[in-house]
């Protein structure tokens, strides 16, 4: 089974979390938005958007997608 991490750029789950999706050798950049976010920016494209907002809720989004056992960094 290949290692997946994904890693964050920022320190905590606040609006919006930037990331990449490693799985292996391939990066894959791979981006959450809050809802509250979302709709306070007016977003009308598909986004990962999380409710509640937190690492548990990311984790279980990329499950959903057949990521699981995934490792998060904070970078």
């Amino acid at each position: 089974m290949p290692e997946i991490i994904y890693r964050c750029y920022f320190d905590d789950w606040s609006t919006f979390m930037d990331g990449d999706l490693i799985i292996d050798d391939t990066t894959v950049p791979y981006d959450f938005v809050s809802e509250k976010q979302a709709k306070h920016e007016g977003y009308t494209h598909e986004l990962n958007i999380l409710n509640p907002f937190t690492e548990d809720e990311a984790r279980k989004h990329l499950a959903e997608k057949g990521y699981n056992n995934i490792k998060f960094i904070y970078e």
